[in-house]
């Protein structure tokens, strides 16, 4: 824990959680506008947004989770990444209360992503970092 920056893993997962609020709150409101039709208690179990949310949200998720993570990584880069690694342990974990809260059946390529993709992330992120600090 010496090497980890607490301060920007902390700001990171609150940046993460933030940003795909404020994302999917922007994505719900523009699916109930474009059809105004379907009411909105219905909106993530009718045909044709259904396919719509999974999809978007996974590119929420990805997008943001990056965008964050090369940040904590730009403000970390001196620690060798080990703040970056452990916000993708933090992404882990928040993948497995997401899979436990809304999707118990542990099976599915969704829950798959949710735990697998922080580390790819945190692995582009570091990539990323890395050849901007040359």
């Amino acid at each position: 824990m010496k090497k980890i920056k607490l301060k920007w893993l902390v700001i990171g997962t609150v940046a993460y959680i933030g940003g795909t609020i404020l994302a999917s709150s922007v994505l719900t409101i523009g699916v109930m506008l474009l059809f105004p039709e379907i009411p909105p208690s219905e909106l993530s179990t009718t045909a044709p947004t259904n396919t719509l949310f999974r999809v978007a949200e996974a590119i929420i998720g990805f997008s943001v989770a990056l965008s964050v993570a090369r940040w904590v990584g730009m403000k970390t880069h001196q620690n060798h990444g080990h703040t970056l690694w452990a916000f993708a342990a933090v992404l882990t974990v928040y993948g497995f209360i997401s899979i436990y809260l809304h999707d118990p059946n542990l099976l599915s390529l969704t829950a798959f992503g949710k735990i697998c993709a922080p580390w790819v992330v945190a692995l582009f992120a570091q990539k990323w970092v890395m050849s901007t600090h040359r």
